[in-house]
């Protein structure tokens, strides 16, 4: 079992095709003419500067700039039903 997370975390795949997966499936339980796709940032604080795009940045869940890590999410909306779409982390 060790070795098959080792083995993910050090693979170099193209995520492409399963994001592209995330996105069909979020359209067909919640796509419609009257759905929305969200688009969000989040920061998340970090103490560290070993992960990637890890920078002095403002985080408006703390108020001011801080070490973190931002991330962008799609979601795609429709009443009170909502799918995930996908998540990417940005550097500074």
């Amino acid at each position: 079992m060790i070795s098959c997370i080792i083995l993910l975390r050090l693979a170099f795949w193209d995520a492409s095709p399963l994001e592209t997966e995330l996105l069909v499936q979020a359209n067909q339980l919640v796509g419609g003419s009257d759905a929305v796709l969200v688009i969000d940032d989040t920061a998340m604080p970090k103490k560290g500067t070993h992960s990637v795009g890890v920078a002095a940045q403002y985080a408006s869940a703390l108020g001011k700039t801080a070490n973190c890590q931002t991330l962008v999410s799609l979601t795609l909306a429709s009443g009170e039903v909502a799918g995930h779409g996908g998540v990417a982390a940005f550097p500074s």
